[in-house]
Formats: C-alpha cells, structure tokens, sequence
C-alpha cells in the first residue's frame, strides 16, 4: 500500500472518530451534569468532634515514644470509625519511627459518630503534629489539626 493510501485510511479513521465528539460539544445540554461534594473520596475531616478525647490520648500513648526518639514528626492519619471501633489506620509522613506507636495510639482512642447509621462504616483524616520538648524535661507536644479539602487532594 503506498504512503497516500494509508494517509487517506488514517485520515477517516480520525474523522468517524472525531465526529460523535464534535456533535456533543456543539450540544453542551447533551452532557450529562456532575455534581462535586465537599468531601473527598468519603473522608470526614471532624475528627475532633467525632472523637473528643482523641488528642489526650494520643499525647498519654506517645508519650515515652517521644522521649525515646526526640524527633520532630508530621503525619497525616486516616482511620475507619464503625460502631465504635477504629480500624485500618494508615499514617502518611515522617520520621518510620513513630508510625507504629501512632496507628496503636489512634486504634486505641474512643469515638462516638452520632452522624453515621448503625453498621455504616465512615472514613477520617487529620493532620497529627509530634514536637519533643526543647529543653531537657520539658514535656513533648503532640497536637492535632482538621485537614483541609485541598490536603486531601493533593496527599493522594
């Protein structure tokens, strides 16, 4: 087959390709319309209200781990909530060393979601901030954050 022959067969491959595109384009009302939630992927992000006492138990929990390592640590943890009991907690950051002492630390805390119906499984993220004392026995700080949407997005 010459050069100009299969030239021509591309070329109406491209256009019986092209044309149901063009038509839908030319027709915006034929496009289906997408509604974007606030939510990203299911995560709730409310972790403090949906677990209150999430942030002194992690600071008791992590406590010696802290003073063993003496490292600054920034995570962001994700963890399923259903009926009361967390499970599949991941962590995301650094330094390795605390992410064991992390997801036992979360996995242990007590949460109660008035929102979720009984069997629903609901999905968090937060932002966990882990700082040693500065000076000699000074106590470590372990702070948690509400992550934004855009967080969310960008970490996946």
């Amino acid at each position: 087959m010459s050069g100009m022959g299969t030239t021509r067969i591309l070329l109406g491959a491209c256009a019986l390709c092209v044309s149901p595109l063009t038509a839908v384009a030319a027709d915006p009302a034929a496009l289906d319309r997408v509604e974007v939630s606030g939510q990203h992927q299911g995560l709730r992000v409310d972790v403090q209200r949906t677990c209150p006492t999430m942030a002194v138990s992690l600071d008791d929990r992590l406590a010696r781990k802290v003073a063993e390592i003496g490292r600054d640590a920034d995570y962001q943890v994700r963890f399923e909530l259903r009926d009361g009991v967390i499970s599949g907690v991941e962590t995301r950051g650094g330094p390795m060393e605390y992410r064991r002492a992390v997801r036992s630390a979360v996995r242990y805390s007590e949460c109660q979601d008035s929102q979720a119906s009984a069997g629903k499984t609901q999905r968090f993220a937060f932002f966990l901030a882990i700082r040693p004392g500065a000076e000699p026995g000074a106590a470590p700080t372990v702070a948690m954050r509400e992550l934004d949407q855009r967080t969310l997005a960008q970490s996946d």
